[in-house]
């Protein structure tokens, strides 16, 4: 033990910081690779049940009229909504539509960002279709 005190002793000041620095930024390097980079999508981690109430879709219909677009009213949704479970199902959603291979609106609503019930089905069609008419640049139709 005297030995190695003795050999700490005879290592000049700076190059004892430099090794504890390089020391530092390898488990750093290591910690980010481990924890960040392998992570999942959020998309492919297990998503929580939930049922919206007429709070969440009002929010959902409203945010897509701020936004004009599907992933800002994903985006908002997330900033908006008060309940937990429904941002990890929209945060999916996002998740799907920027890390996945197909990056559909349909799988990232309805699976995704839906809760299986008929009233959001509805709501992410007629959302589904205003966007598909953007895109193609056809008026809507006329309800009556």
């Amino acid at each position: 033990m005297k030995n190695f005190i003795l050999a700490v002793e005879n290592v000049p000041k700076p190059m004892l910081i430099a090794e504890a620095v390089l020391i530092v930024l390898i488990i750093g390097v290591v910690a980010i690779r481990f924890f960040i980079i392998r992570s999942k999508p959020a998309y492919l981690k297990k998503l929580p049940r939930t049922v919206y109430d007429e709070e969440t879709i009002h929010l959902l219909f409203n945010c897509y009229k701020a936004a004009d677009s599907i992933e800002g009213m994903l985006h908002l949704a997330v900033k908006k909504s008060r309940n937990r479970k429904n941002k990890k199902r929209f945060k999916a959603a996002i998740s799907y539509l920027y890390t996945s291979r197909y990056k559909d609106y349909e799988t990232a609503l309805y699976k995704y960002a839906g809760d299986g019930t008929e009233q959001t089905e509805r709501l992410f069609t007629d959302i589904i279709g205003k966007e598909a008419a953007k895109k193609r640049l056809l008026p809507l139709k006329e309800e009556s």
